[in-house]
């Protein structure tokens, strides 16, 4: 009995990580390609988030971008910096992309798994 209480222990908590969300980051970069970092999000966090800004000094201007994992996460667009959201792994590779595909295929993906579950193998 212990045996197996260990094994479902270990199971929820290896299935806790690969379940965490898988974000782009990187502190701040110029070029958005180059902002390519994996890394794994911590339990807490729920959104990859992608900061773009620039800065200009005299007739020139530089883009600088951040990418990150986030607990909470607002879009803005303000005085030149825009901060965008997004629920997916790597989501954030160019900017974050908009999270309706995850609605769609979750909307596909919940009614098709009830059928099985309903009908049996």
């Amino acid at each position: 009995m212990r045996i197996l209480l260990v094994m479902v222990l270990a199971a929820v908590l290896w299935l806790g990580k690969a379940l965490s969300l898988k974000c782009y980051s990187c502190s701040t970069h110029s070029n958005s390609s180059h902002c390519m970092i994996p890394t794994v999000c911590s339990e807490l966090d729920k959104y990859c988030k992608t900061t773009v800004g620039t800065s200009e000094t005299g007739s020139s201007s530089t883009a600088h971008v951040a990418k990150t994992c986030a607990a909470e996460c607002t879009e803005t667009n303000h005085h030149g910096v825009s901060t965008s959201c997004c629920q997916r792994d790597f989501c954030n590779r160019n900017g974050a992309a908009r999270t309706w595909l995850g609605n769609v295929e979750l909307a596909i993906v919940v009614p098709l798994a009830s059928a099985i579950l309903w009908v049996g193998p």
